[in-house]
């Protein structure tokens, strides 16, 4: 699970642990885990500055999930440049077929 916030002091978090009074939070998918209370968890904060991939720091306690987060990130980047050229060269090929005429 992420959690996500546009701007850090827009929410006053500099730095420090971050807790809540909350007994749940609200996900905006199905979680498959096993419910558990007090329990460690991560806030992920530091992001790359282009495409925003979740970054590791020496601590992560599950650094599996941040690989697999990027590798889905990087595989959808992939996805979108591979249908982008497929556009690009039918588009090629519309335009050579036209000044054959």
């Amino acid at each position: 699970m992420f959690l996500f916030w546009d701007d850090r002091e827009q929410i006053g978090l500099k730095t420090g642990k971050l807790s809540t009074e909350k007994y749940y939070l609200i996900l905006d998918r199905n979680y498959a885990g096993k419910t558990q209370r007090n329990v460690e968890y991560q806030v992920f904060k530091d992001f790359t500055p282009y495409c925003r991939f979740p970054l590791m720091s020496s601590f992560t306690l599950s650094p599996h999930i941040i690989y697999n987060k990027d590798i889905h990130l990087i595989d959808n980047k992939f996805f979108n440049i591979d249908n982008k050229i497929s556009e690009l060269e039918q588009k090629i090929k519309r335009l050579e077929k036209g000044n054959n005429k």
